[in-house]
């Protein structure tokens, strides 16, 4: 029981870090960023289950925090690109 809180704990911790680091990278050239640090946290814990989603489809492993880390950067990258597709932009 307390194994896994700590596992909730650390994908959480994992997923939310990758989510500022894929936001402030995918919005660097745009002035006025869509959404706040919950979005980012948000965007990368749902990152981070879309790579660990990706990643066993293809059959790889992460094997410590860092490849966790990356995995999620990558999942939540590509979850912001799917957005940036799907939702119209606002007009400024």
């Amino acid at each position: 029981m307390r194994e896994a809180l700590v596992e909730t704990v650390v994908f959480l911790i994992i997923g939310g870090t990758a989510g500022v680091v894929a936001y402030l990278a995918f919005f660097r050239s745009v002035p006025a960023r869509p959404w706040g640090l919950i979005g980012a946290i948000t965007v990368g814990i749902l990152g981070g289950v879309v790579g660990g989603w990706l990643t066993e489809w293809l059959g790889l492993q992460a094997v410590n925090w860092v490849g966790s880390l990356v995995i999620a950067i990558i999942g939540a990258l590509l979850l912001l690109w799917l957005i940036a597709r799907v939702v119209p932009r606002q007009p400024a």
